[in-house]
């Protein structure tokens, strides 16, 4: 998302995280995500995770008892945004 410049669950050109995985090789059988995006904070985890919480449905991947795994990735770009991607699985 930082290098292509996009903001989506979407990347325009490897589709959406359950075919993220799939590409990946990740044999998922439940999957779900949180993005988010930040300028200006030196530090955006607490507003990530304060948005995600206010949203019903990132609240809903956070809290899903079904999920077994996550990941978070975070990068900067070079505009000094950060964008924050977070996945869950199920395997």
């Amino acid at each position: 998302m930082a290098t292509t410049r996009f903001f989506s669950h979407e990347d325009p050109k490897f589709g959406g995280p359950d075919s993220r995985l799939s590409a990946a090789g990740v044999a998922w059988r439940q999957c779900g995500e949180n993005i988010f995006e930040e300028y200006g904070e030196a530090d955006p985890v607490r507003p990530a995770v304060r948005g995600w919480m206010q949203s019903a449905g990132h609240r809903k991947n956070i809290l899903t008892k079904g999920f077994t795994h996550t990941g978070i990735g975070v990068a900067m770009g070079r505009d000094g945004s950060y964008k924050i991607t977070q996945m869950f699985a199920a395997f």
